[in-house]
């Protein structure tokens, strides 16, 4: 009988230990929205002084919070109000992958139209984004608005 109820102890206490390991490792890492930054790099005061199309150039930087890889897929940006141009509304693709912890930075340009005016062309401009990643636990989007001041004398920095 003392045998039979070791047994049934064992079976019991190693069904246990199986079945806490088993939901330990379901578990998913609870992931953290990253960290963007986004500032803008051209100076075309001069050209946004006309009514034209004009390529804007970006640097996105995006810090990793959390303790999984993420893959930075898609970005969405527009112009919320004020400024010297209106975004057009197509997305940017990205294949950025961060690691845990890890900063990465990326230059891109999306097309836009320039409204024209002296003064405009050095008003800041506000940008509302949606950046879309690829995470271990499925697809994560970060929200963000950032007022953009336009840059002044050199075109990169």
């Amino acid at each position: 009988m003392k045998t039979l109820v070791k047994r049934f102890v064992l079976v019991l206490l190693a069904g246990s230990l199986i079945s806490m390991v088993g939901c330990r490792s379901s578990q998913s890492v609870k992931l953290l929205e990253p960290e963007i930054e986004i500032a803008q790099i051209t100076n075309d005061s001069f050209i946004m002084q006309y009514r034209t199309s004009v390529s804007i150039e970006y640097r996105l930087r995006v810090h990793n919070l959390s303790e999984d890889e993420i893959t930075l897929k898609r970005l969405d940006l527009q112009t919320l109000s004020g400024g010297p141009y209106i975004l057009r509304n197509t997305p940017e693709h990205f294949k950025l992958t961060v690691s845990p912890g890890e900063t990465k930075t990326v230059e891109f340009a999306m097309w836009g139209y320039s409204l024209g005016g002296r003064s405009a062309s050095v008003e800041p401009v506000v940008l509302s984004g949606t950046a879309h990643f690829d995470t271990p636990n499925g697809p994560m989007s970060t929200k963000f608005i950032r007022r953009i001041q336009q840059p002044r004398g050199q075109t990169r920095g």
